[in-house]
């Protein structure tokens, strides 16, 4: 073995030992397990840190999917759905709403055949000329579910899409109620229209056109 200056040098390292002071094959075996113990549990912790980082990103990833937006519906309401504490208690909340308006519709008071003793209901029809005044509000899936089981979708109002326009000029499609089966002009109750009049007032809309249905509504 090369001795420098009464020194040893170490096996496993650039490191002396004292002249006298060689080691032992006990004592190497010792260090030698000692540093294989070292490196396993190096190993180990970078295992752990991997698997605790997985985790984190898991968890991350999941907040993220849960924070995303759910998918909205766009609901275009008038008569007694107007009023926006009418949509919270039917549908349990709402995302948003703005006003809106349905072209070549007016708004008419009718019920159907098959009840001919009951009031009427709110509900457009054709006109190429009127417009129904009323809000576009935005649902989630679940909100727009209890409204229409509040509603009686569909034995009593049926859904169908129709093109709403906003006060900035654009139009969006949008699910609106309409009255099913076959109907007659009938006048509302009057709880009813007073419904119908607060939701008016509270989007500040001209009442000329419901005063107008409901004179039609009580003329039969």
């Amino acid at each position: 073995m090369l001795k420098i200056s009464g020194l040893y040098p170490c096996l496993k390292c650039t490191c002396f030992l004292p002249s006298g002071k060689k080691r032992s094959l006990r004592a190497k075996r010792e260090e030698d397990g000692l540093r294989a113990w070292v490196c396993d549990a190096m190993d180990a912790e970078k295992l752990v840190f991997a698997l605790l980082a997985c985790v984190l990103l898991a968890g991350l990833a999941f907040l993220a999917l849960g924070a995303a937006p759910k998918q909205q519906v766009a609901f275009f309401a008038y008569g007694t759905n107007l009023a926006k504490n009418a949509m919270n208690a039917r549908a349990g909340g709402f995302i948003n709403a703005t006003a809106a308006g349905l072209e070549g519709y007016g708004l008419v008071f009718a019920s159907q055949d098959a009840r001919p003793t009951e009031f009427g209901v709110a509900t457009p029809v054709q006109n190429e000329s009127a417009s129904v005044k009323g809000a576009l509000y935005y649902l989630t899936p679940e909100q727009m579910a209890a409204l229409d089981r509040q509603s009686g979708v569909p034995n009593f109002y049926g859904i169908r899409m129709v093109k709403v326009a906003l006060p900035d000029g654009s139009a969006v499609d949008a699910q609106a109620y309409f009255l099913a089966g076959n109907t007659h002009s009938a006048a509302p109750s009057r709880p009813y229209y007073l419904a119908v009049q607060g939701g008016m007032q509270e989007w500040s809309y001209d009442e000329s056109g419901l005063d107008a249905a409901m004179a039609a509504a009580s003329s039969n």
